[in-house]
């Protein structure tokens, strides 16, 4: 989990429904044009609900009025499928400090969205 400090040095969009956090992700500016997002999480039995796509969702939009062209995710293997099934394209996968193990990059055009 991210600590106050790291919430409070990062853009961070909160997701609350019901009066209750419901997922977070933050974002991080890699250089002018590009952005990366970080730490997208739903909340534990929250799941299946939509809401890592609507936080996707609405990360791509702040990326985009914020004119950055590229968004960038390196995520758990496991989390793969789900950018996969946003239609978001994996363009490489880089070395994990777990041996044996990769980590999936993903990068979104926002310029074709």
């Amino acid at each position: 989990m991210l600590s106050e400090e790291q919430i409070a040095s990062k853009k961070t969009h909160v997701l609350e429904a019901d009066s209750t956090i419901q997922g977070f992700y933050t974002l991080v500016a890699q250089d002018e044009t590009t952005l990366e997002l970080e730490h997208l999480f739903i909340g534990a039995g929250k799941l299946r609900r939509g809401y890592g796509s609507l936080l996707f969702h609405h990360a791509c939009q702040v990326a985009r009025e914020a004119k950055f062209q590229v968004l960038v995710i390196q995520c758990d293997p496991n989390a793969a499928g789900f950018y996969e099934a946003l239609g978001v394209q994996l363009t490489r996968e880089i070395p994990s400090s777990i041996p044996g193990r990769s980590i999936p990059y993903f990068e979104v055009n926002l310029r074709k969205l």
